[in-house]
């Protein structure tokens, strides 16, 4: 096993080993991971530890908080219908094929012959939902990602 330096950029240098292609580890670096008394203080340079004390930190945070409200619910699941409707005429295929599907949209057909029927319905409304919608500070984040 041989070592090379490498240089990293702007005059520094890493040690590298030729058959694991790691930087090896300083011995100051590797005594004070392993020093009993820093593990105990919770001030370990380790990565891992940094890592999984991070992810506790963040599940707790998580925990208590609640989710958006129902009607938040309601209004970024309606942004939803949109796409939905310009695909309605692609689906004839499908709908002949699986009728049970087509009864499932059927409370969508008058809303989807109304929205494909008039010229530059849906990109009329393609505009004012990102100009009302995404574009509104006051509006909740959840609905307004859920608009982009």
């Amino acid at each position: 096993m041989t070592l090379q330096s490498k240089p990293l950029g702007h005059g520094s240098f890493v040690q590298r080993s030729s058959q694991t292609h790691r930087p090896l580890l300083s011995s100051a670096l590797r005594q004070a991971t392993q020093a009993p008394h820093l593990r105990q203080l919770g001030s370990c340079p380790c990565p891992q530890q940094q890592v999984y004390r991070h992810r506790a930190v963040q599940s707790r945070a998580y925990q208590f908080k609640q989710g958006p409200d129902v009607p938040e619910r309601g209004i970024a699941a309606l942004t939803y219908l949109l796409p939905l409707l310009d695909a309605l005429p692609y689906g004839r295929y499908v709908f002949m094929q699986f009728p049970f599907i087509a009864r499932a949209m059927a409370p969508l057909a008058p809303v989807a012959y109304i929205y494909n029927s008039v010229p530059f319905l849906p990109f009329l409304l393609f505009i004012g939902v990102y100009s009302f919608i995404v574009n509104n500070q006051s509006m909740g984040r959840f609905i307004r990602y859920n608009a982009m």
